[in-house]
């Protein structure tokens, strides 16, 4: 009786250590299976797609990359080169600041969005008035004229106090009609009696 609790004993402990053995290799298969886009992981090497990286337990696309409408990481596009307008990624040109616009019939490219201009590849804030700038910085409606942002003819600096756009004067010159109109319905009145 003694020799069958030992023959017990030995047979509890390999299988204690076999279990042991397999959780082990399991725990390892799971950590280092392979992730697509969107899909848990705990390194970067999990990741399917070489231009993924693991953020947060999930593969993502690199900083370099986005994510287009065929869900692949594909590489950022730089400044004035081709683009899809029909690709919904926002973030498919290489820089903030920068979209993929119209740049003639059928033509699309990563350039800067309205409200920056570009040097060097670079969209940078516009110049607002009074701003020292070089020709083609300045806010809409403004021009760079002896170093420095003025509003264009006919528009002004607002809001006065750090102004940051050139806002045109029609808004002052429909109550100016709105008189001559009634200077002239008045005078014509008067005429008539």
């Amino acid at each position: 009786m003694n020799l069958n609790i030992g023959k017990r004993l030995i047979m509890d402990h390999l299988i204690v250590k076999v279990t042991g053995v397999w959780i082990l290799i399991t725990m390892f298969c799971a950590l280092s299976v392979e992730a697509a886009y969107g899909e848990s992981c705990t390194t970067t090497a999990n990741c399917t797609d070489p231009q993924n990286i693991c953020s947060s337990y999930n593969c993502i696309c690199s900083n370099t990359t986005f994510r287009n409408n065929t869900d692949e990481c594909a590489t950022r596009i730089a400044f004035n080169e081709t683009c899809d307008d029909t690709d919904s990624a926002a973030d498919q040109c290489a820089q903030a600041n920068m979209g993929c616009l119209n740049d003639g019939p059928g033509i699309y490219k990563c350039l800067c969005n309205s409200d920056y201009y570009e040097s060097n590849g670079t969209c940078y804030d516009r110049m607002k008035p009074y701003e020292a700038c070089d020709d083609g910085q300045c806010v809409v409606h403004a021009t760079c004229n002896v170093g420095n942002c003025t509003c264009d003819m006919g528009y002004e600096a607002s809001p006065i106090v750090s102004p940051t756009q050139c806002n045109g004067a029609g808004g002052e010159t429909v109550p100016i009609l709105y008189i001559l109109a009634m200077v002239k319905v008045l005078s014509q009145m008067l005429i008539s009696f």
